[in-house]
């Protein structure tokens, strides 16, 4: 039997678009996401 525990399917190292992107996509497809990202802001070299 399994238990229900906080560790994610899947773990993204790093915030950029690709990033976000996959995990967008992960998401979608049922698993659990971590994203790690060493900043204090998302979106790694995109800035306005």
């Amino acid at each position: 039997m399994r238990t229900k525990t906080n560790v994610p399917d899947v773990i993204v190292i790093g915030a950029g678009m690709a990033g976000l992107a996959a995990t967008a996509r992960l998401g979608r497809s049922g698993l659990s996401v971590l994203i790690l990202e060493a900043r204090d802001r998302i979106g790694g070299r995109v800035l306005t």
